[in-house]
């Protein structure tokens, strides 16, 4: 037998045999994604979007017709669209502005329009009133919520990622004009309306509950930390009532943001399922990412014809083919430990379990456990510069744990939010009622708080000190879960960014700024602003 015979036969024979060890790879696989799934049933998961459905009931009272009603008061224009009024804006860390008592609102100064000047933009308290008497129907249908928080949108969860959720566009729009709303009352002295605007603006958060959405559960903590802002000016007032303070005390109590989550990222680990099964079964992965790499699209059946058979185009689709034959298995299987890692972990937080350590637990799972091995063959064919590479590709899929991790620390801040706002509402109705702030948070108990708060972060009881001046120290600590001493500046280094409440090394409940905190420009005479023409 000629010599180029033998190597063709040899060659011939190589190539059957490396099809023949891919495919008892790819079925080597299948089989341990079929008996991971397996082990997930035993335990009682929920892998199919049908369970859910079975599941799920429509409330007795649905607001949602109601909130969609509200929507078609939506104008894009206006104070409410440019220049908000902002509740408990951050001056200093642990120090906040309380914008009811400004004689104007104050925006921050906008370069575009002044690129020469440092004043702030302003617009009047008289302005607002008329922008918000324009939407008085949209508020009095919004108000309607609060009687039965619970919206049904009656969603197509079938439809997987293709899922069209409009209703969440309008949530924080809604909760704006509500925040604004009661920041004008507080400022004409009527803290009963602005009361039942942050009632409405809690209701809304709590009607999103049953809704197993990641997205919708993010928009759920948005909304939430909308309303805790005009909590803290309601705080500030001398006419806020202890009866109304009591039912806003109630409908933050009444929150949870673990379950939920909980419940939407199980969600999300069917959806991923799904979605990565079709891929499987009918291709188009790069089409429908989009990962082609642009250029001008093809008109005529001779581009057509060269670009399939352009070298990209053919490593696309060698890429694919690898991906479905075998690794989509591997891929899929990673994706649900790690969302299954972040289900594990919440469900241990509503044992009580301190979230820095289920947050710390889960990150620890997802990053050893579930992430694609970078160093090994297919992690090091990873180029991030090249979105058709095999370890784009399966990075598309694999690194949906990682990627939703950060939905945890979400879920931890606004639990620390929600904790002080608690407290803080305790506080202030000891105040009203005694003179004066209790020397512990134990004195709440049980007149005004059910048992003594406790930090979420570690489990222990939030940090409380009262002052000689009347004021109060009350914080939860940083996600280290290391107690600075309510430390309230910035946990990064060298952070010149605007002071937040969320991102200092404690979490710390704002006290009123004085005078001497206010930044220049806040405290800077605006008499002659709007006469100047820098008015919006």
């Amino acid at each position: 037998m000629k010599t180029r015979t033998k190597a063709g036969i040899t060659l011939i024979a190589l190539v059957l045999l490396g099809i023949a060890g891919w495919s008892i790879y790819g079925w080597w696989l299948k089989h341990k994604l079929e008996r991971y799934k397996s082990e997930l049933v035993t335990k009682g998961e929920k892998l199919t979007v049908a369970e859910f459905i079975a599941d799920h009931r429509v409330p007795e009272f649905n607001s949602a017709e109601v909130f969609n009603r509200s929507t078609a008061f939506c104008q894009k224009d206006g104070i409410l669209s440019s220049n908000p009024p902002v509740a408990m804006r951050m001056v200093a860390p642990g120090r906040a502005m309380v914008g009811w008592r400004q004689p104007h609102l104050i925006d921050k100064t906008d370069k575009e329009l002044l690129p020469y000047s440092d004043l702030p933009i302003t617009n009047t308290w008289d302005e607002l009133a008329e922008e918000l008497a324009a939407a008085r129907g949209r508020i009095e249908l919004l108000h309607q919520i609060t009687a039965h928080p619970d919206l049904d949108f009656h969603l197509n969860y079938n439809a997987g990622y293709q899922l069209l959720l409009p209703h969440l566009s309008p949530f924080k729009g809604s909760a704006q004009l509500l925040s604004a709303a009661a920041l004008l009352d507080l400022h004409n002295g009527n803290s009963a309306s602005a009361s039942k605007h942050i009632r409405a603006i809690l209701a809304l958060s709590k009607g999103l509950r049953n809704e197993p959405i990641v997205i919708s559960q993010l928009v759920r903590i948005a909304v939430m930390n909308l309303a805790i802002a005009p909590t803290w000016e309601l705080l500030q007032s001398p006419d806020a009532s202890e009866a109304d303070l009591k039912l806003i005390q109630s409908d933050f109590a009444g929150q949870d943001f673990i379950v939920p989550m909980t419940q939407a990222l199980e969600m999300e680990r069917t959806m991923i399922s799904s979605h990565i099964g079709r891929f499987r079964e009918q291709g188009g992965v790069y089409e429908a990412f989009q990962t082609s790499g642009g250029g001008p699209a093809t008109t005529t059946l001779m581009e057509r014809v060269e670009r399939s058979f352009s070298p990209r185009e053919i490593r696309k689709s060698s890429n694919e083919l690898l991906w479905q034959s075998a690794l989509s298995y591997e891929d899929e299987m990673i994706s649900l430990q790690g969302i299954t890692a972040l289900i594990e972990a919440l469900r241990s937080a509503a044992t009580n379990k301190p979230l820095a350590e289920v947050c710390s637990n889960a990150f620890l799972r997802v990053k050893l456990d579930v992430k694609v091995d970078e160093e090994g063959f297919f992690g090091a064919l990873l180029d991030r510069e090249d979105k058709t590479s095999l370890g784009s590709l399966r990075e598309m899929f694999s690194n949906t744990g990682a990627k939703l991790w950060g939905t945890l620390r979400r879920v931890q801040t606004t639990e620390q939010c929600r904790a002080l706002v608690v407290s803080a509402i305790a506080l202030k109705r000891h105040q009203l009622r005694s003179g004066n702030l209790p020397q512990t948070l134990d004195a709440l108990v049980p007149e005004f708080l059910a048992a003594p708060p406790r930090d979420p972060v570690d489990g222990k009881l939030l940090r409380y000190q009262s002052m000689p001046d009347g004021r109060f120290l009350l914080y939860s600590v940083g996600e280290n879960a290391v107690d600075d001493g309510g430390d309230a500046s910035s946990a990064a280094t060298n952070s010149n960014s605007h002071p937040n409440m969320q991102r200092g090394r404690d979490l710390v409940w704002p006290q009123p700024a004085t005078p001497e905190e206010m930044p220049a420009q806040v405290e800077r005479k605006l008499d002659g602003v709007v006469e100047e023409g820098i008015a919006r």
